[in-house]
């Protein structure tokens, strides 16, 4: 009843350009991830590595990481241009339109909370290689 009630309510106030993007259709996806990087990172990845050898995740990690760095970048490039073109250095108003400068500043930050979800593998590359000494108090929430 009160998830039915929520999604009314995004529904209603939410912005309608987000639901063709993948995670964007429900509040309830991006959390689910969230409950189950806890659940993982608390529970069941130090579960399911205790009997076990680590696992050699290097090439992926390799991979991930440069890949990471790339979309870092790239977002850091269009957020520079996007602030050049605005006029304004300090903060600009949203604008709402699905082109120009309104639909740069929505895939800008569909990106930057995909990327943020995808930081989240970080610790559960140091689960699998058993390099639990790297996991501190702020990989939990």
């Amino acid at each position: 009843m009160i998830f039915a009630k929520i999604d009314e309510i995004l529904d209603k106030y939410g912005d309608d350009r987000i639901h063709e993007f993948f995670l964007c259709d429900s509040v309830w996806k991006p959390l689910s991830i969230v409950a189950l990087y806890v659940l993982f990172v608390r529970r069941i990845g130090p579960w399911f590595m205790k009997d076990r050898q680590p696992y050699n995740v290097r090439n992926f990690v390799i991979v991930f990481d440069i890949t990471q760095i790339v979309v870092n970048f790239y977002l850091t490039y269009k957020i520079s241009t996007n602030y050049f073109t605005s006029g304004s250095w300090y903060c600009f108003d949203v604008d709402y339109s699905n082109h120009g400068i309104g639909r740069t500043q929505l895939l800008i930050v569909y990106w930057y909370h995909l990327l943020k979800i995808s930081d989240i593998l970080d610790t559960v590359f140091f689960i699998l290689k058993k390099n639990n000494r790297q996991i501190s108090h702020l990989h939990f929430p």
